[in-house]
């Protein structure tokens, strides 16, 4: 396999996080009705903005991660929701490949290549570009989910505050959930393994 890349939040970024702590405030802006593109995370003494960013893996193939940023104030938003009772946040991780389309797969005229995603086990032999990113943050009481904000699966500009225990374990099927504080250790164990 060829060598895999990383589009993982910075430390800074992911220390952001690190100091969300009791009740946290779960918003959006108030000029956005449909498409939301920017969620506000805010607790006692921080209050951060997420949002996703576009990479070009290659050419035609793009991927998006989490982007957050620390805020001094909060501009005007709509609440989401709250979440309250976690002890735990856990960084959702996805995986993305391409390979090489079986004949007849894709209809006349389109490239010879396919794009999927999910966790790092599902990952052919054969695959070209492969790349992963944090697409969501999972807020978990005692390793049970209860909420997720994360990338959409379709459309990578927008993002979900997700609560349903449904849509949580879709979502946790299709990453891999890596604690805060191991972020920096899985990303030394995905450069030694390759994958």
């Amino acid at each position: 396999m060829v060598k895999l890349k990383e589009f993982l939040p910075h430390n800074t970024s992911l220390d952001l996080l690190d100091k969300l702590h009791g009740t946290v405030t779960v918003s959006r802006p108030t000029n956005v009705i449909a498409s939301i593109n920017r969620i506000y995370l805010c607790s006692t003494d921080v209050l951060l903005s997420v949002t996703s960013r576009y990479h070009d893996v290659v050419f035609k193939f793009e991927i998006f991660e989490l982007e957050i940023e620390q805020l001094m104030s909060l501009p005007s938003t709509v609440d989401l929701g709250c979440i309250c009772n976690w002890d735990k946040v856990g960084c959702l991780i996805r995986f993305e490949w391409q390979r090489p389309a079986k004949h007849g797969e894709l209809p006349a005229g389109y490239g010879p290549v396919i794009g999927e995603r999910g966790p790092r086990a599902s990952i052919p032999d054969d695959a070209l570009n492969p790349a992963l990113s944090m697409v969501g943050i999972l807020f978990l009481d005692s390793s049970r989910p209860l909420s997720a904000v994360a990338i959409d699966d379709v459309d990578g500009n927008i993002i979900h505050f997700i609560e349903k225990p449904h849509e949580l374990e879709a979502l946790t099927r299709q990453c891999e959930v890596v604690d805060l504080n191991q972020i920096s250790q899985f990303s030394k164990n995905i450069q030694r393994s390759g994958a």
